[in-house]
Parts: C-alpha cells; sequence; structure tokens
C-alpha cells in the first residue's frame, strides 16, 4: 500500500503492466515435417498521471503485475502443438490508475501456418493473445494487422521481420508486440517500445522440407526499431536458447526475451526462450523439437512495475 506523506500536495505515479509469457514449441514424430517455434509475449503498457494529493486516499492500495507464464513445450514423443502463454497481469494504483498487461504469444504450429505474437498492452485495454491469425495491441491506437507504422499505444501482433517493416509491432506508451513464428519465413524479431515494455521473439522452427526458420531477438525499450533485446538462440545440433530481456527502469521499459532454436535433427532437443525483464517485457518462444524430443518452454514475462512520487 501507498501511504500519504504528511504535508504532500502533489502526487506523481508511474506504472508499466506486466509482460505476456512467449508460447511453447511444437515437436512432430516425422521429423521431416512442418514443426514450429512459439510466438512471443507482449509488452506490457506505461501510464502516468499527477493527482492533487488531497484527491487520493490513505492508504492506497498498490497492485504490481505479475508477468505472464511461458507456455509449455509440445511434449514428446508425439505431434502436437505447443502450449500457449499467458497474459502478464496489469499494475494498479488503487482505483485511480491502472497499466495493462501484454498477450500471450501463441504456442507453436505442428502445421503449414503462423503463430502470432502477444499484442502489446494498450493504455485502454490489455493486449490480445496471440492466435494463428492475429495478435492485436491494446487499444487506443491498436492496429489489427500487420501496419508499416508504429501503433500509438499498443503494438499489433507480429514484430518486424524485414527491413521494410521496421516499425511493425512497435509502440510509443503502448506495449510492444511479441514476435510471430511463421511458417514461410524466419521468426519475427519482437517489437519495442518507446516507453512500454518491449515484445518477445519468434522461436525458432523447421519446414517440411528441412528449411530452417530461425528464432528472433527480442525488443528493447527507448525505441520502436523492432530488435536488440534479449538474442535470439540458434537452431542446430545441439539448439541453443534465448537470452533472457534486462530489467526496465524508470527511463525504459522492460527488454524482451529472445526466441529458443528448434534441434535440427530428430530426437535433439530444443531450447527455451528467454524471459522477459522487469518493467513488462515479454517472453519469449520457445524452440520446436522433433520425433522423441519435446518442444522448447515459451519464455516467461517480466513483472510490472510502480513508481510514486510525492512533493
Amino acid at each position: 500500500n501507498w501511504t500519504k506523506p504528511a504535508g504532500c500536495s502533489t502526487v506523481k505515479v508511474v506504472l508499466i503492466g506486466a509482460g505476456g509469457g512467449g508460447g511453447g514449441g511444437a515437436t512432430n514424430t516425422a521429423g521431416t515435417q512442418h514443426r514450429y517455434g512459439g510466438a512471443g509475449g507482449g509488452g506490457g503498457a506505461q501510464v502516468e498521471k499527477i493527482f492533487k494529493a488531497a484527491d487520493l486516499a490513505s492508504p492506497t492500495a498498490v497492485t504490481i503485475g505479475g508477468g505472464g507464464g511461458g507456455g509449455a513445450g509440445a511434449p514428446g514423443p508425439g505431434t502436437a502443438e505447443g502450449s500457449d502463454g499467458s497474459p502478464g497481469d496489469d499494475s494498479t494504483f488503487g482505483a485511480y490508475l491502472q497499466a495493462y498487461g501484454g498477450g500471450g504469444g501463441r504456442g507453436g504450429r505442428n502445421v503449414s501456418g503462423n503463430a502470432w505474437g502477444g499484442g502489446g498492452g494498450g493504455r485502454g485495454e490489455k493486449g490480445q493473445d496471440g492466435t494463428t491469425t492475429i495478435g492485436r495491441g491494446g487499444r487506443p491506437g491498436a492496429s489489427v494487422t500487420l501496419e508499416s507504422v508504429p501503433a500509438v499505444s499498443g503494438g499489433t501482433g507480429g514484430g518486424a521481420g524485414s527491413a521494410d517493416n521496421t516499425y511493425v509491432g512497435g509502440a510509443e506508451y503502448g506495449g510492444a508486440a511479441g514476435g510471430s513464428a511463421v511458417s514461410t519465413i524466419d521468426s519475427l524479431e519482437g517489437g519495442s517500445s518507446i516507453y512500454g515494455g518491449a515484445g518477445g521473439g519468434g522461436g525458432g522452427g523447421y519446414s517440411n522440407a528441412g528449411a530452417s526458420r530461425a528464432p528472433a531477438d527480442g525488443g528493447i525499450g527507448g525505441t520502436i526499431v523492432a530488435g536488440a533485446g534479449g538474442a535470439a538462440g540458434a537452431n542446430g545440433n545441439p539448439a541453443t536458447g534465448g537470452t533472457d530481456g534486462a530489467d526496465g527502469s524508470s527511463l525504459v521499459g522492460g527488454e524482451a526475451g529472445g526466441g529458443g532454436g528448434a534441434g535440427s535433427a530428430a530426437n535433439v532437443a530444443p531450447a527455451n526462450g528467454g524471459a522477459g525483464g522487469l518493467c513488462g517485457g515479454g517472453g519469449g518462444g520457445g524452440g520446436a523439437g522433433a520425433l522423441t524430443a519435446a518442444g522448447g518452454d515459451g519464455g516467461a514475462g517480466g513483472d510490472g512495475y510502480c513508481l510514486v512520487i510525492s512533493w
């Protein structure tokens, strides 16, 4: 709880919602068939407001949102999709102010198609969990399809994957979107947010033709240019895991975790996605497995944040 200091007249509150967890990787008993990594979790939104101290109750309850859990990788041996990541919880300052958490990343697929990253939390609602078709950012200013310009609030479901879409999934005060894991190209980088939490990178996988779909980096705070947060792992034998995102601060939201690598051959264990950093970073998606190897787990989202300044 927050207790009003004696003699103060003005109170400023800054909140960041928690990041969503990354999706777990898929597995396939046929090592030459589709098996893809999980998508990254969305970042939490940042909100701030200045109050007259006389308008606030004392004490006021403070809740710091807990990061969403990463989705479990599909069990092996078997042919199954990875579990979805869980959304991040909201951070609240009584009933006066609320910062929404990011959506969880979709679990990896074992058929051709997309697993979308979790949408970034908006200043008006939570980011949507990623699905096979969308991962919409929280309103206001949310985009429902991939765009080539940044969303002002919640990010879209897809992080940037090429120079032509540098700003996809980025945000200003909203959380950034998690990177999607798709069947036709490498997984997408997590989006970045200037003030909110960044989105996790998509996990690695392989197509039915044996083409590698590399995992991707998580996003970072202080910019809308995707990537550059927690580093992606690598597909191969052995596969390597995504790096955890660095914690944020009163200056920027948390970095997001990188996507985990997929095993390059039958029975080679995949790797887990990295965890999102404190202050709303999203978790990275887990890598895909094959035959007896289970899919890698998605990384957990970073917890939220609260700063109260009284004078």
